[in-house]
C-alpha cells in the first residue's frame, strides 16, 4: 500500500491556494440517528436523520501580506459560504465543499511566527469529489 505525505495536501478558498498552512483538519459530515423503536421491541430501531457538515480546523503561519490569509478574514467578515477545495495530486484526491468561516483568531506565537486559526463549517451540499 502506498502512503502519501501530508505535505502535498493543498487547501484553497475560491480558487486561491491557502498559503503557509501548518495544520488542516478533516472535511466530512455526520448524520443524526433517530430512535424509531416501538413499544415492546427487543432492540432499538434507528433511521438516519439529517446530514450536518463537520467543522474543519485550520492553522496558518500568519502573514498579513498573503492574499489567501486576507481571503480567510474576508470570508469571516462577509458571513457567506465560500468554495473550498482540498486536494492531493499524487493520491488523486480532489474534494470540493462550501463552508462558512465561523471563527478567526490571530496572534499567538508559533516558534516566533504569528498564527492565524480558523474554523470552517461545511454546509449544504457537503463534500463532493473523490
Amino acid at each position: 500500500m502506498t502512503k502519501y505525505a501530508g505535505r502535498d495536501v493543498v487547501l484553497s478558498i475560491d480558487g486561491t491556494q491557502i498559503a503557509q498552512a501548518t495544520a488542516i483538519g478533516l472535511a466530512g459530515s455526520t448524520r443524526d440517528l433517530i430512535d424509531a423503536s416501538a413499544h415492546g421491541d427487543d432492540w432499538k430501531d434507528y433511521v438516519l436523520g439529517q446530514q450536518d457538515g463537520d467543522e474543519m480546523e485550520l492553522t496558518l503561519a500568519y502573514a498579513p501580506a498573503q492574499a489567501s490569509h486576507d481571503d480567510i478574514n474576508d470570508a469571516y467578515a462577509d458571513a457567506e459560504p465560500h468554495d473550498f477545495n482540498l486536494s492531493h495530486a499524487d493520491a488523486g484526491v480532489d474534494l470540493d465543499f462550501p463552508a462558512l468561516v465561523t471563527h478567526v483568531a490571530r496572534g499567538g506565537e508559533r516558534d516566533g511566527l504569528l498564527v492565524l486559526e480558523a474554523t470552517l463549517k461545511i454546509v449544504n451540499p457537503g463534500v463532493t469529489g473523490s
